[in-house]
């Protein structure tokens, strides 16, 4: 029986061999499938689809949950798109001229006093030859140290332990305040500040300690950028770093003071200059629990405070003519000082 017989409508006839391409042998087999055989070859086109769907979850799963196989894919995507659509390089590549940045910060060089108390406390005033005895200290507390210098000067803080901290005119506050202590600018580390310079960098400073040792460094030797500051002097355990002092351009001798009132002077050039830092040599040989209290360069007549009777408070100036009493090599004990006295309580 021919398929335009079984299906004489056009849809079916001939339109349905000339619409699919097909010849009336294939027409014929299609249309002689059963609806459950077509049922069956869908379902099989379904099972392969699934198939194929679970094994591309499978590899997105593998692929999540590792980066290195996302690594791996993303590589290989990489190099196949290079070889797809790569081509030659058409920007040339050379080599930069390399430029140098400096960052410098700048400050307005102004005249500055610096004023550090007894207790830690700083606090600035603008310009020099500020009236003293106008400055208020909170009770129980009193000057240190007071330093006319500038803005652009390094503020060089000196710890009992030792180590040498850093601060900026800018971060001092002026007015007539009390001032901020010194640990809120730098980390002291609960060492007391006994001492401040402030100066140009090649100004010279000898240093000493309680232990009768001394030595000189430069202002710009103590230059940090460390909260923390940084050791500088090397002391033993009951050992205390004195007060710096700036050494004038005219001193050659530098005078050491001990506890017991013994007095030695000595060339200033017997110190070591020591830019790193370091122990320094002896500059007083002591008695034994004795104390190194003061140490400074000679150049005016020296000036040295003590108590007396009643633990007044009584000056004892070393006259021209008694120096030569008091010279000798360094390393000396000295020599007691002369006049009344109770006990000494240091340089003036």
């Amino acid at each position: 029986m021919k398929i335009t017989e079984l299906w004489p409508s056009p849809v079916f006839g001939p339109e349905i061999m000339k619409k699919f391409g097909l010849s009336e042998r294939q027409a014929e087999d299609i249309l002689e499938i059963r609806l459950r055989q077509l049922a069956r070859l869908e379902g099989v086109k379904i099972e392969t689809e699934l198939a194929e769907l679970k094994k591309e979850a499978a590899s997105l799963k593998r692929l999540l949950g590792s980066p290195a196989e996302r690594r791996k894919l993303a590589a290989r995507e990489v190099r196949e798109d290079a070889e797809r659509f790569g081509d030659e390089r058409r920007t040339v590549i050379e080599e930069a001229e390399r430029i140098t940045v400096s960052m410098v910060e700048t400050v307005a060089d102004e005249p500055v006093t610096v004023i550090l108390s007894h207790n830690g406390f700083l606090r600035s005033r603008s310009g020099h030859g500020i009236d003293r005895s106008a400055l208020a200290w909170k009770e129980g507390d009193a000057e240190l140290a007071i330093r006319e210098t500038r803005t652009t000067h390094p503020i060089v803080l000196f710890g009992a332990n030792g180590r040498v901290f850093n601060v900026r005119a800018a971060e001092l506050p002026g007015g007539k305040g009390d001032g901020v202590p010194a640990s809120s600018l730098v980390d002291t580390q609960g060492t007391a500040i006994v001492g401040m310079l402030s100066a140009p960098g090649d100004a010279a400073v000898v240093m000493g300690t309680s232990g009768g040792n001394a030595l000189r460094a430069r202002i710009e030797n103590f230059v940090t950028r460390q909260r923390a500051g940084k050791q500088f002097v090397t002391l033993d355990d009951a050992e205390a770093l004195l007060s710096p002092v700036s050494i004038p351009a005219e001193a050659t001798e530098v005078a050491a003071l001990s506890a017991e009132g013994r007095l030695l002077l000595f060339p200033l050039d017997e110190v070591k200059e020591l830019p790193s830092g370091g122990r320094g040599v002896m500059a007083m040989r002591l008695h034994e629990g004795e104390a190194m209290i003061g140490l400074r360069p000679v150049a005016d007549p020296l000036q040295i405070a003590a108590y007396g009777r009643g633990d007044k408070r009584v000056t004892i100036t070393v006259k021209p003519g008694d120096v030569e009493h008091y010279r000798g090599a360094r390393a000396r004990t000295g020599r007691v000082l002369k006049g009344s006295f109770k006990r000494i309580h240091g340089f003036e």
